[in-house]
């Protein structure tokens, strides 16, 4: 639920969940060399996006609607959005 309030606030375009948060379960059933994949991809995902992003690999995020909307047709030109959404 702090996701979808971070992004009905207005605070955010996109949130991502983290395993690395209080309570959370990144090095549960992770080998050593799982955990150091993770952090490098981490690192590099905050050398590129320029963001301080704790999970990027997660898996579990959400966007708000209108960022889909502006960068689909650039990433994907001959894809089509249903307008009626």
């Amino acid at each position: 639920m702090e996701m979808l309030a971070c992004l009905k606030k207005g605070k955010a375009d996109v949130v991502v969940a983290s395993r690395y948060v209080e309570n959370g379960n990144a090095k549960i059933g992770f080998s050593r060399s799982r955990q150091l994949a993770s952090r490098l991809a981490i690192q590099l995902a905050q050398f590129v996006f320029k963001k301080p992003l704790s999970d990027p690999i997660s898996g579990f995020f959400m966007l708000r609607r209108n960022v889909v909307d502006e960068t689909a047709p650039r990433a994907c030109p001959n894809a089509t959005l249903n307008p009626h959404r």
